[in-house]
């Protein structure tokens, strides 16, 4: 394919492409930048095009692979921050009442030390689930297949309620 006939068909698919990224992204700013890099990859990659082939479906699926990357590599950027893990653990215990009793700060310590003796994996995967994530989204965000984020969740409660058995 010549460098005019690769010019002419990205500029012609590349409404199709802006829609497809704005589908993806659900914001303007973010379709519009991965509009971008697909445009920059299609080019960088032309000779990796085979002619005779659909050319709009290989750009969609760089725009898709592009997406799916960046995603991976955000979800790897997970707040590891202790002061964010403890804020949403003080989120998920904290009472109903509008003042707090020392009985009720105290338990709240309480379960904060013992999450935060969780092993890493399982505690991060715990937060996640404390912050109201879905199990299939914890799964995409720390790349983990369902199963693991299962068990890990599953043992995290398990230990929280052997060592909190006395508050029942």
């Amino acid at each position: 394919m010549t460098t005019n006939a690769f010019l002419t068909d990205l500029l012609g698919i590349r409404p199709r492409l802006l829609n497809f990224a704005y589908r993806l992204t659900s914001d303007h700013d973010d379709a519009h930048d991965l509009l971008q890099d697909t445009t920059l990859k299609m080019l960088s990659n032309q000779s990796k095009f085979v002619e005779q082939s659909n050319f709009k479906g290989w750009a969609m699926t760089i725009m898709k692979n592009l997406f799916i990357n960046h995603y991976r590599k955000e979800s790897k950027k997970l707040m590891t921050d202790s002061d964010a893990d403890s804020e949403a653990i003080m989120d998920m215990v904290k009472s109903k009442e509008t003042t707090e009793t020392p009985e009720s700060l105290m338990s709240k310590k309480e379960i904060l030390h013992l999450v935060s003796q969780l092993p890493e994996s399982i505690r991060s995967t715990f937060t996640l689930y404390l912050k109201g994530f879905a199990y299939q989204e914890i799964a995409e965000r720390q790349d983990l297949p369902i199963g693991t984020v299962k068990s890990r969740i599953f043992i995290a409660k398990k230990r929280l309620q052997q060592e909190l058995k006395d508050y029942r």
